[in-house]
Order: structure tokens, then sequence, then C-alpha cells
């Protein structure tokens, strides 16, 4: 992935805008112990795969292509997927 200045400005203001939410979700997540067990973590990979899967056409938008050229590159579903497979 390459970056430009201005990228890199953006994340970090868009990280820096995002950082309180992103906290108590991260909270809330690791609340759940999901690497407690291998069915924390298959519930905690579901969960991620139904949020995924509903957000995949995201990753094919032109308009949010256009912004984050790297888009494409940085969709998760699939390698979700593996790793239910994995599990079983």
């Amino acid at each position: 992935m390459t970056t430009t200045l201005a990228d890199a400005t953006r994340h970090q203001r868009l990280k820096a805008a995002t950082r309180a939410v992103h906290d108590v979700l991260d909270r809330r997540i690791m609340a759940g112990d999901i690497f407690a067990s291998r069915e924390h973590f298959a519930r905690f990979l579901r969960v991620q795969y139904r949020f995924h899967r509903d957000i995949d056409p995201l990753y094919a938008n032109p308009a949010f292509e256009a912004l984050l050229p790297d888009l494409p590159q940085r969709r998760r579903l699939g390698r979700i997927a593996h790793d239910l497979g994995d599990l079983g």
C-alpha cells in the first residue's frame, strides 16, 4: 500500500476523530474474552463475517475507490471466511 502525505494526514485525522469510539468497541469485544476458547473465537469470527458480508459491496463502490485507491485490497471477507473454514 502506498501512502502519500495527504493520505497519512487524512488517516491521522480520521484515527484521532474516531479513537474514543474504537477504544469503547475494542473494550467491548475484549470483554467477550474472544481468545478464551475456540468457541468464543468462532463466535467472534461469525460476527465479523456477518459484518464484513454486509459491507463488502462498498469495497467495489467507484466513489469510495476514488477516495481510497487501495480499497479493494483491504477486503477482509475472504480471509474471515477462510478462518471460519479452518475452525470447522
